[in-house]
């Protein structure tokens, strides 16, 4: 029988990020322990399920980010061998689409349809926001990232008199 080396790659970049957060989250917090069942599935469920809350009130923020970047990058993994031979996923976004466009009466409108995010998995791993009322409405995937990322509501803030 054939074995995908893809799919045996990834499973073991999962399996090595599930056990490097468990035994982080085992040394930093007291009194943890790990279930009695430690195949890899089971310790990712158990971090899921019960230990959210422990693994964000972890020592340090960089302690946080390093675990939430192990487990994204191991989903990331599993999404691109899990896909098969698909061409794209296709995700509906967020947002509308800004471009301007002329109308039935001439005026100029924002075409206003809702965008969708294309995953090209195969062979080239790249992202992109697109409309689906014109192609050529385009967005870069890093480009739309960042302008919802400044539309996200900011913290109220005591400020002084002086607006600063």
């Amino acid at each position: 029988m054939p074995i995908k080396v893809d799919v045996v790659d990834a499973l073991r970049i999962v399996s090595r990020s599930v056990w490097r957060i468990a035994v982080a989250l085992v040394d930093e917090v007291d009194d943890i322990r790990l279930p009695a069942d430690q195949s890899t599935p089971n310790v990712a469920e158990w971090l899921a399920k019960w230990q959210m809350v422990k693994l964000t009130a972890m020592g340090s923020s960089t302690a946080v980010l390093k675990m939430y970047w192990l487990a994204a990058d191991a989903a990331g993994e599993i999404a691109k061998v899990t896909a098969g031979d698909a061409p794209a996923a296709k995700v509906e976004a967020p947002d509308t689409c800004n471009a301007v466009v002329v109308d039935s009466k001439g005026d100029h409108v924002k075409c206003g349809e809702p965008l969708s995010i294309v995953w090209e998995m195969i062979p080239t791993d790249t992202r992109k926001v697109v409309c689906p009322a014109d192609p050529t409405h385009m967005i870069a995937w890093d480009s739309w990232l960042k302008s919802m990322g400044a539309r996200k509501p900011r913290g109220a803030r005591p400020r002084n008199h002086a607006g600063i």
